[in-house]
């Protein structure tokens, strides 16, 4: 073992935990959608032909999805962003600084890196989060920053969904699983088997809308009984997700990936001191 890996020992064992964390969400994840590992799915489309010609097509949640998938989310996140702070501690043990005080910065530009890290006070400099530390790991730390790392799309760096889903459970949040489909339109979890019996289709929703029981995702004007002329798509996928709907999304492995890698590279820096 490296003196820089045995230095991010910690930081490792708060990923593994996540990563068990993980193991023990995507279980319950697969035993809710193939309960008891047969075809039953807790969720499907509904098709209502009850008026002809209008076909309805809704999203059904038959079964809610255990509430445990979110916990094991919320300790899996907070084990991985807490990782990021002890890699901070880590090297401030090495090169200097107080591991008593800093967190890792999550910065949305340089300007924002420059005000918290190199912050003032009424006109005089006060104490930042990487004090202490030489110019190595300050470099480190901003190359890492999800506006250097990801130019031009922040957002997408799970860092930044990472701590965003931190701050929210720490501010009392649960963010609760749920279902969803990876087609960008409702009409694409649905497939046309007869289509000279389609009169028209109408698309309503669309990738990014709140889904749940009842969702309405498409119409059809069918000529005729409607069965057998549509029905569910059996290529679509159905995921498991958690977090703000409307936010950007990642999978919780890229998550661990990414402070793994700043991990690593800390680890190197330590290694790489004469």
């Amino acid at each position: 073992m490296s003196k820089g890996t045995d230095a991010m020992r910690d930081v490792y064992s708060k990923l593994e935990w996540a990563e068990k964390h993980l193991a023990d969400l995507m279980d319950l994840g697969q035993d809710y959608l193939r309960p008891g590992g047969g075809d039953e799915r807790p969720l499907g489309i509904r098709f209502n032909d009850r008026h002809p010609p209008l076909v309805i097509a809704s999203f059904i949640v038959e079964k809610p999805m255990p509430v445990e998938m979110s916990l094991h989310a919320g300790d899996l996140v907070h084990n991985a962003r807490t990782a990021l702070d002890h890699v901070l501690a880590r090297l401030k043990d090495h090169f200097g600084g107080d591991t008593r005080s800093g967190t890792f910065p999550i910065t949305e530009s340089d300007a924002d890196w420059k005000g918290r890290v190199y912050p003032r006070r009424d006109g005089k400099r006060q104490r930042g989060p990487v004090d202490g530390l030489p110019c190595s790991a300050r470099t480190l730390i901003y190359r890492e920053q999800p506006h250097v790392a990801y130019a031009g799309r922040r957002e997408e760096d799970p860092v930044v969904i990472l701590s965003a889903m931190d701050n929210s459970d720490k501010h009392r949040l649960l963010h609760h699983g749920f279902a969803y489909p990876t087609a960008e339109r409702g009409l694409d979890l649905i497939e046309v088997c007869d289509r000279k019996r389609v009169l028209s289709q109408t698309n309503v929703w669309t990738s990014g809308q709140p889904i749940e029981h009842g969702t309405v995702m498409a119409r059809y004007i069918i000529r005729g009984v409607a069965k057998g002329v549509i029905r569910v798509d059996p290529n679509v996928e159905v995921k498991l997700a958690t977090g703000p709907l409307d936010a950007p999304r990642t999978t919780y492995e890229d998550m661990i990936v990414r402070v793994r890698i700043i991990a690593d590279k800390a680890a190197e820096l330590i290694d790489a001191q004469r």
